[in-house]
């Protein structure tokens, strides 16, 4: 029986001796073959069942196979000094420039103009949609997903974090435009509340340091959504990681409905910021390449 080149099964010989010998073959290749991969790259043999293994002869027991490691970071940031910021291998940090210009607009559109000059946001749907406090957790959650989600694309995906991040800035001002030349306001949350428990405690704290003025569009939704847009695209994330990560963005684009942050005008007015973020972020060409494949 032909196995490959150099490996043949010889009938005439015992079957245990033929096998020890062809698998020592196959260990061979397959060790030539694992060390012209790329380090991150999952070696073929941990995939043959453990009873093909060769034993040791010294020992005769069969060699444990070392455990899988954490994927290496694509970017070695013990090597950064800000005077290597503007190397290719670092700039993309750049991007996170657009958080202090954020920042400063916020501050600015927060205290300059005063809340009798916003224009109240409201619809039907928000009095049919009740306060629920346990929205918190994904609505707090989000500032989480926020981090994480950056710290990851900047270690293993620098493409990915300034995609992200462009999705980010875009929407930001965009919304600072909005809030502007129309301010608003919601005038939603409760006097008081039906129920006395930690998550009501949490809510009175975010009432307390967040005002109810420019709320329209929503950057709870605009963030999430563009979230969940990257994470759909990263190739290296596995399916119940995107599942998880856009079930959870979902939830957090229904909080604020529920808590009381935000109208539902909010959430709609925040879908069209979406589009032209994404469209921004990643380009026609991106969008051309997956429609001719889908044609």
């Amino acid at each position: 029986m032909y196995f490959g080149k150099g490996i043949v099964f010889d009938s005439q010989k015992p079957i245990e001796e033929e096998r020890k010998r062809i698998c020592t073959c196959l260990s061979e290749m397959i060790t030539e073959m694992a060390r012209a991969l790329p380090e991150h790259t999952v070696v073929p043999y941990r995939n043959i069942p453990k009873k093909y293994y060769l034993t040791n002869k010294e020992t005769d027991k069969v060699p444990e196979i070392p455990k899988e490691k954490w994927r290496k970071p694509v970017v070695d940031y013990r090597t950064f000094r800000l005077s290597k910021i503007n190397q290719p291998e670092f700039n993309h940090l750049l991007y996170l420039l657009g958080w202090v210009g954020y920042f400063i607009l916020y501050f600015l559109t927060e205290n300059l103009i005063p809340r009798e000059r916003c224009v109240p946001v409201h619809c039907v749907l928000d009095d049919i949609v009740p306060f629920c406090e346990y929205f918190v957790i994904p609505y707090v959650g989000w500032y989480i997903l926020i981090v994480v989600s950056l710290i990851y694309f900047a270690l293993y995906n620098p493409d990915n974090f300034k995609r992200l991040m462009k999705f980010i800035i875009v929407t930001q001002i965009t919304a600072m435009v909005i809030y502007i030349v129309f301010p608003n306001r919601q005038d939603l949350r409760p006097y008081m509340f039906v129920r006395e428990n930690i998550f009501t405690d949490i809510m009175g704290l975010i009432y307390t340091a967040d005002t109810s003025t420019n709320v329209c569009p929503s950057l709870h939704v605009a963030y999430s959504v563009g979230i969940a847009s990257v994470w759909l695209k990263e190739r290296m994330a596995s399916k119940r990681c995107k599942v998880f990560i856009t079930v959870f963005c979902i939830l957090v684009c229904v909080s604020v409905a529920f808590v009381k942050q935000h109208s539902v005008v909010d959430i709609f007015v925040a879908i069209p910021v979406c589009v032209l973020a994404e469209w921004v972020a990643f380009g026609r060409d991106y969008w051309n390449v997956v429609f001719s494949k889908r044609a």
